[in-house]
């Protein structure tokens, strides 16, 4: 079983895999524009998230009785404590945003890592 090395607060921006490739099919699309080309693009849900509420998530995903193993009391030496994307960019001007809820992500992903490896679905 894996641990927070943290005390969980730390925020990130957490998009589905999925998301991401269209995000980056988006950009390859884009390309076909001169004016675009070059361009830095941030793709994400612009809402940070808990690591905690991301690992509680999963687990009631999973269906199962367990708690957090927290193990950590501070951020991590060097970590940032708060860090998301701003997406604006990439919606406004591609059009793309993502299509899934984190907590239907985490919920399909949960399926398929019991479906892949046999675990408990």
């Amino acid at each position: 079983m894996s641990c927070l090395d943290s005390d969980g607060t730390p925020q990130r921006d957490f998009i589905h895999v999925a998301d991401a490739v269209e995000a980056y099919l988006a950009v390859a699309d884009s390309l076909a524009r001169p004016e675009l080309r070059g361009r830095a693009w941030n793709a994400g849900t612009s809402e940070p998230v808990a690591v905690i509420e991301v690992v509680e998530r999963l687990i009631a995903a999973s269906g199962r009785d367990l708690a957090p193993d927290v193990r950590g009391s501070i951020s991590p030496a060097g970590e940032i404590d708060r860090q998301w994307l701003d997406s604006t960019a990439i919606r406004r001007e591609l059009g793309w945003q993502p299509a899934r809820e984190l907590g239907e992500g985490l919920r399909e992903t949960y399926a398929w890592y019991a479906e892949t490896f046999g675990g408990p679905s």
